[in-house]
């Protein structure tokens, strides 16, 4: 327990900076992917191994809290960079505890070093008093060392002293073409956030939802800005989809892209939905 302390200790907290200025531009940059909507292959960069993983929705105000867990889950000590943004993609400061450090910062970023097998909690507020949405970027030193984790989303403060919370896993920004089931029956609505973590392109996002024999309900399309995120809360933007369950395709034409879902109720229960990546079965 003493060495994994000692190893934790060296946290340090850094002021708003993005990851192109601390030399992480590579680990974010995308190229067009083949055969996916809006192929633009003159715009195409080069490839990169990528070093880093996407925690695609922050949830914070005086109700909402978020906490980022991150493991060590390789064989070797791991330095690693953690970066938080708003929604448009310009850094977001937080007001962090992390568990390995003295007293709470308030910061967009953060770095430290894990030990193999070691942990930390870093534990998100906003005092503002207003909702805020935003993800986050994780990167790490090229090695041994892996960082992996998730976030547990918290609502604080309903009655009875109800808090419930769910956990969000991190994405490896591969998410460019995912399955995530949908759920808006018995008063539940179900929500997908959608990341562009790339720093050079745009994504051309083409969202099919079907029923569940697999039959297209409807197909839309949006663009997400680099370093964009963008949450649509299912009956909301789609009345077709209320009272309905089915799947949800999601394409990016760019290999930089991460999605996540949340299913709630007005209880404030809520729960994670699970996507399915076939990325890795496709052209690239």
């Amino acid at each position: 327990m003493k060495k994994v302390i000692s190893l934790l200790l060296p946290l340090a907290f850094m002021q708003a900076q993005t990851p192109a200025a601390n030399g992480f531009h590579s680990a974010v940059t995308a190229r067009r992917v083949v055969g996916l909507p809006s192929r633009n292959a003159s715009a195409a960069s080069p490839s990169v191994v990528i070093q880093g993983r996407v925690l695609p929705r922050i949830l914070s105000d005086s109700t909402w809290e978020t906490t980022v867990v991150l493991v060590n889950t390789g064989s070797a000590s791991v330095a690693f960079q953690q970066f938080f943004f708003a929604a448009d993609g310009k850094p977001a400061s937080y007001t962090i505890h992390a568990s390995a450090a003295s007293g709470d910062i308030t910061a967009s970023a953060i770095q430290g070093i894990l030990a193999p097998g070691s942990s930390s909690r870093l534990s998100l507020s906003d005092t503002s008093g207003s909702f805020r949405e935003g993800w986050s970027l994780l990167t790490y030193d090229e090695g041994p060392g892996v960082v992996d984790g998730y976030a547990i989303i918290r609502r604080r403060g309903l009655s009875a002293g109800f808090n419930p919370e769910t956990t969000v896993t991190f994405s490896s920004m591969r998410d460019y073409s995912v399955y995530m089931p949908y759920d808006n029956t018995l008063g539940f609505r179900s929500q997908v956030t959608l990341v562009n973590p790339a720093v050079n392109l745009p994504s051309q996002v083409r969202l099919t939802y079907l029923n569940p024999q697999g039959q297209v309900l409807l197909v839309d399309s949006l663009t997400l800005q680099p370093e964009q995120q963008v949450t649509l809360v299912l009956p909301d933007t789609y009345p077709d989809l209320a009272n309905r369950t089915g799947s949800l395709l999601v394409e990016s034409d760019i290999d930089r892209f991460s999605v996540t879902g949340l299913r709630s109720d007005a209880s404030g229960a809520i729960g994670a939905l699970p996507t399915m990546n076939r990325s890795e079965f496709l052209p690239r």
